[in-house]
């Protein structure tokens, strides 16, 4: 079951998708791996790394980001979940830069995350503020009781609106980290596939495990 796909964006926001897991858990009915929820489509390792080669073979070829087989306009393609089941080792060919690879696959995501977590700590450095507005209003014995109420509902809607902002770009953020690392675990895994054993006879098993950690 892939329960946070189709769910509404209040079922996201407060993880109300999580509510059945955890009863079952509550009442020990979570016994083997296989009885947690699976990954999200776009998460599963098929896909990142088609996503990921698509990005790589976009770099190689100098296209830009409007070009039709862009990377990110593709990312829910679902025709990538069709097909046997087995998993194919992808050939990333040509001289690209990882960073640039990177940047184009997950790049839009992270910065728009960015842009989040500028709003989380604009948000917290609104509670200092607040606050010293409030102990103004206790001292000043003239000044109205709206101030003070006003100081302290906007205390406790700062405090929740980036605790909430917070919580999403944590989830959001590990997303963005574990779809890249399963791009570079897929991407340095299909290499070693493909490397002689001419070139591997420089190199120690322990070397080899070394450098594929």
């Amino acid at each position: 079951i892939v329960a946070e796909d189709g769910s509404s964006y209040i079922s996201r926001l407060f993880y109300l998708w999580l509510d059945p897991l955890l009863r079952r858990g509550q009442r020990g009915e979570l016994t083997r791996p296989t009885q947690v929820y699976h990954l999200p489509q776009k998460l599963q390792t098929s896909v990142v790394c088609q996503h990921f080669h698509r990005c790589w073979g976009a770099c190689r070829r100098g296209t830009g980001v409007d070009d039709q087989q862009d990377c990110r306009s593709r990312w829910d393609d679902r025709s990538l979940l069709k097909g046997s089941g087995h998993e194919e080792v992808l050939e990333l060919e040509g001289d690209v830069r990882l960073l640039r690879v990177l940047h184009k696959a997950f790049g839009l995501r992270y910065y728009v995350l960015g842009v989040l977590k500028v709003m989380v700590n604009m948000s917290s450095f609104a509670g200092p503020l607040l606050l010293s507005r409030l102990v103004n209003f206790i001292e000043d014995t003239k000044a109205p009781v709206t101030e003070g109420v006003w100081c302290v509902l906007g205390l406790f809607g700062t405090t929740l609106f980036s605790s909430v902002l917070q919580n999403i770009f944590v989830f959001e953020v590990s997303k963005v980290s574990l779809s890249a690392r399963a791009s570079l675990v897929s991407a340095v895994y299909g290499k070693a596939l493909r490397v002689s054993s001419c070139s591997l006879a420089g190199f120690s098993l322990g070397e080899v495990v070394n450098l594929m950690s």
